[in-house]
This record gives structure tokens, C-alpha cells and sequence, in this order.
């Protein structure tokens, strides 16, 4: 059946989608997270945002056979801290420019490591490398961003 005859596709259905996009971008799996779109048609390119955020209050980390689970309590950002933020499909690493806190509101300004194509109000997931995992700390939405110098 061709795709031109469905109307709907359904979760962990396998659709096929026919682009005229050179095969060579996608080696390697290089396009896993991207998004593509017509000129125009996208949000802005950034490198820089502004999150408002809510920490978890603890990291729960399961049990192995030789460890019993245990939490370890989140601390805020720090300045210059790397995090791990999941925005849409993109997973981004990102350094901490600044934090603001403002009554119960905090704030935080990234600079990412990679562009990454994102609008207002996208929600963000926040992860730390823990014992040499990234483990969820928080999440957030997109509040102001800087975005790239397009050529």
C-alpha cells in the first residue's frame, strides 16, 4: 500500500516516506535528532537558552546485583556545570552561563555545545552525569534563546 493511501499512521507502525535528500546525510545515522523542513518553515537555529526549570528532589538509582537502589538528593545548577538537555528530538550537552532564582521560579542560561532548532515554550528534559550516567535531575521549558548566525 502506498503512503499516498493512508490517512493515519499508528505507534510502532513502520511508514516509509519518500524525499528528495541525499543519501550520503544520512551515513552514519547523522540526521537521528534532526529535524528537516522547508526553508521557512522551521524555528530558528540557537545556541544559547534561557530555561525555566523544576528540579527533581532526588536521583533514584536502581538496584544492580551487587548495589541496593539508593537516592541521592539533586543539587541546583552550578555556574559552568555541563548538563545533558533533551529538546524535542535533539539531545544537546550544554555549559551554565548563569542561574536566576526568582521567588519560586529559577532560571537558567545554557550555551550549547551544538545549534539546535527549537521555538518558545519547547519543553526541556535536564540531565547530570552521575557515577557516569546521565540521570534526569529536571525539566523546563524554553524561555529566551540567542539564536545563530545563518550564512
Amino acid at each position: 500500500m502506498c503512503i499516498r493511501d493512508r490517512e493515519y499512521a499508528i505507534p510502532g507502525g513502520l511508514i516509509g516516506v519518500q524525499m528528495k535528500l541525499d543519501p550520503s546525510l544520512t551515513i552514519g545515522n547523522r540526521l537521528v535528532g534532526q529535524i528537516i523542513g522547508l526553508t521557512g518553515s522551521l524555528p530558528g537555529i540557537q545556541t544559547e537558552l534561557t530555561v525555566e526549570y523544576e528540579l527533581l528532589s532526588s536521583i533514584i538509582v536502581e538496584s544492580t546485583a551487587t548495589q541496593k537502589a539508593t537516592d541521592s538528593k539533586v543539587s541546583g545548577l552550578a555556574l559552568d556545570e555541563q548538563l545533558q538537555l533533551h529538546i524535542g528530538s535533539s539531545e544537546v550537552s550544554g555549559s551554565v552561563l548563569n542561574v536566576k532564582k526568582d521567588g519560586s521560579r529559577h532560571g537558567a542560561i545554557f550555551k550549547l555545545d551544538k545549534p539546535v532548532c527549537c521555538s518558545l515554550q519547547d519543553r526541556v528534559a535536564i540531565s547530570r552525569n552521575y557515577k557516569n550516567q546521565w540521570r534526569l535531575i529536571g525539566w523546563g521549558s524554553v524561555f529566551d534563546m540567542v539564536g545563530a548566525a545563518l550564512e
